[in-house]
């Protein structure tokens, strides 16, 4: 007989619940049955360890050793009992064949393993799984079988996340803004450059203000006449579209009107006027140092020999260069509409020529070659009415000064 303490401390590292050595008495080997019995158990009140196990719907009472999946109670044999409740106690961890077979037969030979995997077939049988279908007990090839202990979790998560999306579309229909579908097409159709040249503050604020108040469809410079047009399609208007672009009253420049004061800091009309008011001879017109150009979003204003040139090509008639401008010499006009004057000095005679060379003087040359009435003197310049103009151009060849002049 092994008695040696060696033995039994192996015995029980090994995973033996006792060690009894001969000789002993039958009584004594009953005791320590049933000592183990109620102290090792797969899952007893004495370890501390839950009565029961719960999986999605399967619930094993140990106690009891009882099986239910749902309402219905599933008739085990004992060793498929066994079997179920080892790997419940185990849940999450795979365990062997031969350490299944050894818990549950006590002893292992060359058929063990057929003999569990029949049992596991008629569980799987009884539990109502298809084949391949492995909601409790996983197959783990090769190795073993594992309990599975995550299904449970992941159908409470789902659920926690069925029950918040009923409750974000209920939210949604209690509190949510009434969408203007009309509005949302109009935008779709715009260019999303949000540049503020039809006034208002976006294209999200245009489309909403054609939807809501009737405003006209053909005010978005950006897109020009072609999203003018899908406007009036959609709506089922005409879109009347008229394209527009910057113009500067001056025809300063270096050349015409020379600088007469040294100027050496920013370089930003806007303090060049708060400061000085001009660096040229004539207080009213372009300072050159081109703030208009800065917040053009086409790059369509060049500055040179101290004059803003305006690409009429590329100008989108965003208005932006019009509030940039200090001294509100630059407007926006139609293109190939009336003749704009180059002119903006309210000066007279020879004030004014003595400022610029290239200034109008007030002679009225072009309001006398002007048959339709449309141009006019006001504060010492020529101003032209568009509404009068046919566009015959009779002004612009009266101007001596070629301050009068063609847009585009």
């Amino acid at each position: 007989a092994r008695t040696d303490e060696a033995d039994k401390v192996e015995a029980l590292d090994l995973g033996a619940n006792d060690y009894i050595t001969k000789p002993f008495g039958t009584n004594e080997l009953l005791a320590r049955v049933r000592a183990t019995l109620r102290t090792a158990r797969f899952q007893g009140t004495s370890t501390g360890i839950k009565q029961e196990f719960n999986l999605s719907d399967m619930k094993i009472e140990y106690e009891a050793r009882k099986v239910t999946i749902g309402t219905e109670e599933i008739r085990l044999t004992q060793t498929e009992y066994n079997i179920v409740e080892l790997l419940a106690v185990h849940a999450g961890k795979v365990l062997t064949y031969a350490e299944i077979i050894k818990k549950v037969w006590g002893y292992s030979d060359s058929g063990s393993v057929k003999k569990l995997q029949v049992n596991m077939a008629n569980i799987r049988k009884k539990f109502g799984e298809k084949p391949g279908e492995y909601r409790y007990i996983l197959n783990e090839l090769g190795v073993g079988y594992r309990m599975n202990d995550i299904l449970f979790p992941v159908m409470l998560v789902t659920g926690i996340g069925i029950v918040a999306a009923v409750g974000l579309v209920v939210a949604s229909k209690l509190f949510g803004v009434p969408v203007d579908e009309k509005a949302s097409a109009i935008e779709s159709l715009l260019p999303g450059a949000n540049c503020g040249g039809c006034g208002y503050s976006g294209c999200a604020a245009y489309a909403s203000a054609i939807s809501e108040k009737g405003e006209k469809t053909n005010l978005c410079v950006a897109g020009g006449a072609e999203v003018a047009e899908e406007i009036g399609r959609l709506l089922g208007v005409e879109s009347g579209f008229v394209r527009r672009v910057a113009v500067l009253h001056c025809g300063g420049g270096a050349e015409n009107a020379p600088a007469r004061v040294g100027y050496s800091g920013i370089d930003s009309c806007a303090s060049v006027s708060a400061l000085f008011g001009s660096l040229s001879g004539c207080a009213y017109g372009c300072i050159g140092m081109g703030d208009c150009a800065a917040v053009c979003p086409e790059h369509a204003i060049s500055v040179a020999s101290g004059l803003a040139h305006i690409d009429t090509g590329r100008c989108i008639g965003c208005g932006k260069c019009v509030s940039a401008c200090p001294k509100h010499i630059i407007s926006l006009s139609v293109i190939g509409g009336s003749p704009a004057v180059l002119c903006s000095n309210p000066l007279r005679g020879a004030a004014k020529r003595k400022a610029c060379a290239k200034s109008c003087i007030g002679c009225g040359q072009c309001v006398r070659a002007c048959g339709s009435g449309a141009v006019r003197l006001e504060n010492g310049c020529a101003v032209i009415d568009g509404a009068l103009c046919s566009g015959c151009g009779k002004c612009v060849s009266a101007c001596r000064f070629g301050c009068i002049s063609i847009i585009g």
